[in-house]
Parts: C-alpha cells; structure tokens; sequence
C-alpha cells in the first residue's frame, strides 16, 4: 500500500460501531449472557471471551468450543435473538456518543462521502446500537456484519463487497476510501481489504487501546474523538 496523498479525496467511509462511533457501556455483553441463558441453557464462560474488536460470530465460535456445542445451530439461534435483548437494555439506558461523531457523519454525508458499517454486530443489534443512540440509520448505506463470519478480514470484504455493489461507479482505494476503528483488529480488517485505517481511540475511561497502540498496529493516524480528529478532504 502506498501512502494517500496529503489532502484525501474521500468518497466512501466505513465505519466499526462499539468504540467507535459509541459505547453501551458493557450492555452488549449483559445481552449475549442473556440470550445464551435462553437458547443455550448457560453462559458459563463468557467471561473468558474478550468482546473488544470481536465479531459475534467469532464470539459465539469461542463459546461453542467450550461447550461443546454445534456452531452452526447456536449461531442461527443466538444472532436471532440477541438484538431482542438487547433493545430493552439500551433503550433504558442509551449508548454514549463518542464526542462529535453525529457532526463528523453529517460533514462526511453532506460532502457526498459514502458511509457503510464495518461491524462486527449482527444487523439487528447494529441497528439498536445506532437507533438509541440517536445516530440516525440512513446515514449508512451498506455494511459487513459479523452474524456470519468469525474473521473480521471477512466482514471487511463483505462491507466491500456491499459498498461496490450500491455504488458500482464509485472507486474504493487507498486515494479515496477509509476504515475508521478503534482496535488493532479493525486496523488489520482495513488492511485485508488494502484500504487505510483511522483509529479512533475514544475518551480515557472506555477505549480499549490509546492512539499509539492503534499507530503501532499500523493506522495511517489516529484520535481520541472525532473533534480532535484533523483530516483534510477534497471533493
């Protein structure tokens, strides 16, 4: 991959939810016990998996091996439900915005920037996710989910793959397309689809990694918000 030029000509973003855009404060976790207990019969060993730049799918992998459990049935079930759970809980309490990510969205939409969902949710939770936290749904126009792929690599060329297919006409390359992320994993997804990855870390109290872990990891640059983020784009 080659270095973007200094003022990026950006036409299409893609987009990971938790810790990027917002944080549901460990939610998203109480939901998956939850919708474990009832299809599954337990959650015993949940805690041994780490939900951080993770998909659902590969989540529910874990847990499968675990228990010695058939994959392919629990994951069918559980992606089924979860979003049912999970829509009382953040509807009682709603997702925190990272500070300016609704502003930074409309900037990039009202720029005529192509936005998609690099997620590691499965669409149902990925729309409760963004409903409660009041990000309103159309400012997404495709996406990669992670209800069917374990590996994030595969979400990215799923997310790809959508955004190629609604836009056929727009080009997705290093010169004008960006992953936004907040974990190592989301760098690597960026990377498996040879496109740039910018962290966004979020505050001190709920990131997972600082700016430099991301920049270590290999992202082109890397913030704690979206107010502190300076990128210079040319339509």
């Amino acid at each position: 991959m080659h270095f973007p030029p200094p003022i990026l000509t950006l036409r299409t973003a893609f987009f990971d939810i938790d810790g990027t855009l917002l944080d549901t404060h460990g939610l998203g976790r109480v939901a998956f016990a939850q919708t474990l207990r009832e299809v599954a019969g337990t959650d015993s060993g949940i805690e041994t998996i780490s939900f951080a730049g993770n998909t659902d799918a590969s989540a529910l992998a874990q847990f499968a091996r675990l228990r010695g459990l058939d994959f392919a049935t629990v994951r069918a079930r559980i992606c089924e439900r979860l979003h049912e759970h999970l829509e009382p809980l953040l509807v009682l309490h709603p997702p925190t915005l990272l500070p300016g990510t609704i502003p930074f969205l409309r900037r990039l939409k009202d720029a005529g920037v192509h936005l998609g969902l690099l997620t590691g949710n499965t669409p149902g939770c990925a729309r409760v996710k963004l409903q409660t936290a009041g990000i309103p749904e159309d400012l997404f126009t495709f996406g990669g989910y992670g209800d069917h792929f374990p590996d994030r690599a595969d979400v990215a060329r799923a997310a790809l793959a959508d955004a190629l297919l609604k836009y056929p006409e727009t080009p997705v390359s290093p010169a004008d397309a960006l992953v936004f992320g907040d974990t190592p994993q989301d760098v690597a997804a960026a990377h498996a689809i040879d496109l740039f990855c910018i962290g966004i870390a979020g505050p001190t109290g709920i990131r997972h990694h600082a700016p430099d872990d991301l920049l270590a990891a290999g992202a082109l640059l890397a913030f704690d918000d979206y107010f502190s983020l300076t990128l210079q784009l040319s339509r």
